[in-house]
């Protein structure tokens, strides 16, 4: 982009700042920003840097030659100025000329991108951003060797240019229907990760996507947490599934082993594409480095234990899918379940219909669409609640929750009917279960 044009920035959250800093940075001289709400913090940081606020959105779509978006802005309405608008993460690799492991996917990616933040931190200097903490532009002044990101299918939507090293796409499953226009508009956004990659990168894909993968042109490597049929195997790819407790890979007939690292911090198959991950950049880890990570908050996060009542924090769950898999992680006691947020055009009736014949004794369901997933659980003769908040469904819990089971907050949708985020949602669910172990303490 020529420093001469006019720069649009729209957008003032933690993005959108770190896009102004950035462009301050490599002396662009005429930007204009735009959101649709702007506090006192943001005002203050516009006169800092001397940036016009265009509070019109019309006229703030007109002004600029060139427009960057927040991955938080749907453009969908706005298809006329599409020529304008440029990729947060276009710029990013316009200015990040080392080795890219990027990870995209519908659930699991915040985790593995942590967890593998963790451990290549232990061998390498990397620098991890993204969709996860840093924004993407502020990597571009780090002194790493490698930058790890995690990328969600909004800044992959006008993304054009990007070829990481290695591109892992975790799984696929409807998300985010009330933001792209069909389930193929989110897979395309998903695909433009892989559409640029050179024969000498990697893909890491899950095994029911391989066909979809035909024409990239980067080396393939599939997944799968069953063994593999030899009839579903195509000529130089390279195949991983789980067998007793290790990963068998197999290439053109030829079998062996690779490390599996593992502990209980997740699931198995996450563990699978990190083990893939690190076997490809050759990064071997002894049993002390793998047992000295964490986990983030609010990806099946135990909050603490009230007489004998297990609490566990899963405010990530914004899928069905999501929320499946933690209730199959804590299988081994009776559950009671938070469910709510908004279902974003995805359909809960086959989760409720699958919890149906899970470890699920009651469901408690709060939020904006609670009646609509109480109806679906009566239909399904589950046992449930229907709460217009937070506060109240889990008043109603804790007065039927016996010692010896668990309490699962995995909502399975976004948390923007109540709250700012999903972190918000989190945050305010162990506010509540704290001051309930205050009281009984």
């Amino acid at each position: 982009m020529e420093t001469s044009k006019i720069i649009g920035v729209w957008g003032l959250g933690k993005t959108g700042k770190s896009i102004i800093a950035f462009l301050r940075s490599k002396n662009y001289k005429k930007i204009v920003a735009h959101a649709h709400l702007i506090n006192l913090e943001q005002k203050q940081f516009l006169e800092n840097n001397n940036i016009e606020f265009i509070l019109d959105q019309n006229t703030f779509l007109n002004v600029p030659d060139i427009i960057i978006p927040s991955p938080g802005i749907n453009l969908n309405q706005f298809q006329q100025y599409k020529e304008k608008f440029v990729a947060e993460l276009d710029l990013f690799c316009q200015h990040w000329q080392k080795p890219i492991i990027a990870v995209t996917g519908s659930i699991g990616k915040t985790t593995i991108t942590h967890i593998l933040s963790q451990l290549l931190n232990k061998k390498k200097s990397i620098a991890t951003g993204g969709n996860i903490g840093t924004p993407m532009l502020e990597i571009t002044t780090s002194n790493a060797e490698l930058a790890l990101l995690e990328i969600s299918s909004f800044q992959l939507e006008l993304a054009t240019s990007i070829q990481p090293s290695i591109a892992i796409l975790t799984n696929f499953y409807p998300n985010h229907l009330d933001w792209h226009n069909s389930i193929e508009d989110y897979w395309q956004a998903k695909m433009n990760l892989f559409k640029n990659m050179k024969t000498d990168q990697q893909a890491i894909i899950p095994i029911e996507h391989q066909d979809q993968f035909k024409r990239t042109k980067a080396q393939i490597h599939i997944f799968s947490d069953k063994e593999i049929d030899r009839e579903q195997m195509y000529p130089d790819h390279c195949y991983y599934f789980l067998h007793n407790g290790s990963i068998i890979r197999t290439k053109n007939d030829k079998q062996d082993r690779i490390p599996f690292y593992c502990n209980d911090l997740s699931f198995s198959i996450n563990w699978m594409i990190i083990s893939i991950c690190l076997h490809l950049i050759q990064m071997k880890l002894t049993k002390e480095e793998l047992e000295n990570i964490t986990l983030f908050e609010n990806r099946l996060e135990k909050v603490c234990t009230i007489n004998g009542i297990d609490i566990y924090n899963d405010s990530k769950s914004t899928l069905p899918q999501a929320t499946l898999a933690a209730v199959a992680k804590l299988k081994n006691k009776p559950i009671h379940l938070f469910l709510g947020g908004l279902g974003k055009n995805i359909d809960r009736a086959p989760l409720i219909a699958q919890l149906k014949n899970m470890n699920v004794s009651i469901i408690y369901c709060f939020g904006k669409e609670a009646e609509q997933l109480h109806q679906i659980c009566t239909k399904e003769s589950i046992s449930s609640f229907s709460f217009s908040n937070l506060e109240e469904a889990l008043q109603s819990c804790l007065t039927q929750v016996k010692p010896d089971e668990q309490v699962l907050f995995s909502p399975a949708g976004s948390s923007f009917d109540l709250f700012e985020n999903y972190e918000k949602r989190g945050e305010y669910f162990k506010k509540l279960i704290k001051e309930i172990q205050a009281r009984s303490s």
